[in-house]
């Protein structure tokens, strides 16, 4: 019973302060007394936003009036949802946090939005922007919440699950977004292939993907072979016990479904074992590369960088999940031999890459989460020695990611975020001077920048307004961009080409793409790296 318990204590500690400090507080653990919190109001909604976030309540308004009128529409006549009172949303861009939270208390519930996060074209793909995602889903939460109300309210959860988790995720994701790779297909399919369809075995930091993979999978499944009807009747289903009617989401499969969930879930687990491995046998193995293994020490490992002579190796990685705090080592070459010789850490912490080495192999550029005004957490650039392990910060509060040196080793080019907007920046390390490159407007996110080997040119992967992910490249003078099309074949929304690398030469970039919704590399060719003489 803790996790019932815990549940009315929590919903009971938000229904009794701000909602606004709570909702943010639980993840970022810092209040922002300093935010002038400002409301406007719609049919259904209360939009609280800070005033220099001025103009996002429109846009959010007509996100959530058509969002909700959707949602409500296709849970059905049998559920006849509906809200007492406004349904308030707080938005906030105090954190680089590309998160919201769903509130299941009060008349109607509540959520909380960090928006302006460049981190969101990482971590998820197609060309849908994030404030319209995160939106629709915490809606969705809402609108779930609200299908399976008891008569007893919170206290239903003393009496049965009504809001196993992965259910609750898997059917907000199938009301509200397409199954694509970072959402789902990636994650489930290695979990299939490695026989691991377990999100709670502790076993992998991607866990908590997996779980939201899963849900959707089954949502999707029991859709596509009972109907779309039979989600809102398990929805409505109800047990009574002494005048309590309450939903509990098991007891309802059994009883909308004709079967208990277990039964249901190996019939699903058949399913994705038959399809992904089906899939498995039609293409290529990884071995077909010819490529010798590479060890290197942690369970995950998020970025990899040979030295400038490439007698040494930089990475990022999670040690273990018995100690989940990233670190940047440096090791020498492992080679063929894969033995790991000289191994030293440079940095721990939130870390991202990628991570950039300078033209002489002496410093490493990277990126770091860091509390920053008012202890909001934020990107800033770090600088650290190789040899002695000197760390020193080269921004601050500058929302920066993704540093890579230029070749004369004196600047860095990196993606600096003001507002909603992500643009490419070159600073001076000997002024601290910086000078915007690109001039792009409105909601634009730039996961990576890569500067050619030559100078003449930085590559970046791109989100743009319009929702189109692609590869382009930056003049290092002018600015000007120049969109790479990387398959003819494919719509720009389609291909989510990202992690551009340069080859030696600076004729052809290396890339990962997610148009076949699981990670592969692909290769450019052709193409002009002409000195700038910088």
């Amino acid at each position: 019973m803790r996790t019932p318990v815990l549940l009315v204590l929590l919903a009971a500690l938000v229904a009794s302060a701000p909602a606004a400090q709570v909702g943010f507080t639980l993840f970022n653990g810092r209040n922002h007394p300093e935010i002038d919190w400002q409301v406007a109001e719609t049919e259904h909604f209360e939009i609280m936003y800070p005033a220099h976030l001025a103009g996002i309540e429109v846009e959010a308004a007509a996100i959530a009036e058509a969002s909700l009128a959707s949602l409500v529409q296709n849970m059905g006549d049998s559920l006849a949802v509906t809200f007492d009172d406004p349904i308030r949303i707080y938005l906030s861009d105090e954190d680089e946090i590309a998160n919201g939270i769903a509130y299941n208390v009060g008349a109607s519930g509540f959520t909380t939005i960090w928006v302006h996060v460049n981190d969101a074209a990482t971590i998820w793909t197609g060309d849908v922007k994030w404030l319209r995602k995160v939106i629709a889903h915490e809606l969705a939460h809402i609108v779930h919440y609200r299908a399976i109300r008891s008569n007893v309210g919170l206290l239903s959860v003393f009496f049965g699950d009504p809001l196993p988790s992965f259910w609750t995720e898997g059917l907000a994701q199938y009301l509200t977004e397409r199954w694509d790779a970072q959402r789902g297909d990636r994650w489930l399919r290695t979990a299939t292939f490695e026989d691991r369809l377990s999100y709670t075995d502790g076993t992998s930091p991607q866990n908590g993907r997996l779980r939201y993979a899963v849900g959707n999978s089954q949502v999707r499944y029991l859709a596509q072979t009972r109907g779309d009807s039979t989600l809102a009747d398990l929805l409505a289903q109800r047990e009574t016990w002494l005048g309590v009617r309450y939903h509990d989401f098991y007891a309802a499969f059994r009883e909308t479904v004709g079967m208990p969930y277990r039964t249901f879930y190996e019939e699903w687990r058949k399913h994705v074992n038959v399809y992904y491995n089906t899939m498995a046998g039609q293409m290529e193995r990884l071995d077909s590369l010819d490529a010798k293994p590479f060890r290197l020490p942690g369970q995950v490992v998020y970025d990899v960088a040979f030295s400038p002579d490439t007698s040494q190796v930089a990475a990022v990685v999670l040690p273990s999940l018995a100690r989940p705090v990233r670190r940047l080592f440096v090791m020498g070459n492992p080679g063929a031999d894969s033995t790991m010789r000289g191994l030293r850490i440079l940095a721990e912490g939130s870390i991202t890459g990628p991570v950039s080495w300078n033209p002489d192999g002496s410093q490493i550029a990277y990126a770091r989460t860091r509390r920053g005004r008012h202890g909001s957490l934020v990107k800033d650039l770090y600088l650290v020695d190789v040899a002695s392990g000197d760390r020193q910060r080269l921004t601050t509060d500058r929302r920066a990611s993704s540093p890579s040196f230029g070749p004369d080793g004196r600047r860095l080019a990196f993606v600096g975020v003001e507002g909603g907007t992500a643009n490419v920046f070159v600073l001076d390390l000997e002024t601290r001077e910086e000078r915007p490159l690109t001039a792009f407007e409105g909601d634009v996110q730039i996961p990576t920048v890569r500067w050619s080997p030559a100078g003449a040119r930085i590559a970046i992967s791109l989100f743009d307004a319009e929702g189109r992910r692609d590869l382009a490249t930056v003049d290092a003078e002018t600015g000007a961009v120049e969109r790479l099309v990387t398959g003819v074949d494919v719509a720009a929304f389609e291909r989510d080409d990202r992690l551009p690398v340069w080859n030696a030469a600076g004729d052809s970039l290396a890339f990962t793409s997610l148009r076949d919704r699981a990670p592969n590399v692909f290769v450019t060719r052709g193409m002009r790296d002409e000195g700038s003489g910088m």
